[in-house]
């Protein structure tokens, strides 16, 4: 009995330290989509992080947009910048693309719109049936954070043409005229007056509508009733 006692303490040290062990959940997709489901898009994006380490290209890639897209969603701009991929010398062109989009939405969100128009000037318009409208709309976006108003324009004008129907043009014209009709920062006259919202809905075409607004941006708002004129001026300079 004296010879048991040893064996029966050795077995319920082991059984009270499996006990308090804490149990280590390998990474993988599903639990890192759960997290970011549930809203948890750092821990998601650090999981995403480990698993692109893990697994060579193209997979560690695509695994790798995954943490940045939650580092992004977390707020976390600059360890969104960190995560991005390096690419190799002969990339697959829809990564070269989504890698390319995202950095300009990871600049955007570092509040570097410099950097972000260089990567959008640097990106080859893609063709169908890549994303040519988030392409666009992202270009928009750093060229009205960059103070380009004329490449702003361009880009609208590039991306209404590759509209399926006129139903999905007319639903692009609200989204462009939203995202520059008040600019972060900007002052003066509010949405929904002067002349420029005004021609929005009067069949006029979008780069005359576009142009409209940028001029007037680029002006600070300042002088409105001169825009119509200015924005003349500025479709001659983009024909």
């Amino acid at each position: 009995m004296k010879q048991m006692q040893p064996a029966l303490l050795l077995i319920g040290l082991l059984l009270v330290a499996c006990s308090t062990t804490p149990v280590v959940v390998p990474p993988s997709i599903d639990r890192a989509a759960q997290l970011a489901t549930r809203g948890d898009h750092a821990a998601a994006a650090a999981m995403y992080s480990e698993l692109a380490a893990a697994n060579p290209p193209p997979t560690g890639i695509e695994l790798a947009f995954s943490a940045v897209r939650e580092w992004l969603a977390a707020q976390q701009a600059d360890a969104a910048l960190a995560a991005l991929p390096a690419l190799p010398a002969q990339p697959d062109a829809a990564q070269a693309l989504e890698r390319g989009l995202l950095e300009i939405q990871v600049q955007l969100a570092r509040s570097q719109p410099a950097e972000a128009w260089r990567v959008a000037a640097a990106l080859p318009e893609p063709k169908p049936p890549l994303d040519v409208t988030r392409y666009h709309m992202l270009r928009q976006r750093a060229a009205l954070a960059a103070g380009r108003p004329v490449d702003l324009i361009k880009s609208s004008m590039a991306l209404e043409p590759a509209a399926r129907d006129d139903a999905q043009r007319l639903q692009q014209r609200p989204r462009q005229a939203g995202q520059v009709e008040r600019p972060h920062g900007a002052v003066g006259a509010p949405a929904g007056r002067g002349p420029w919202p005004v021609a929005l809905h009067q069949g006029a075409p979008l780069s005359a509508h576009l142009a409209i607004i940028a001029v007037v941006l680029a002006r600070g708002f300042a002088r409105a009733a001169t825009a119509p004129r200015l924005a003349t001026r500025t479709l001659a300079n983009i024909r």
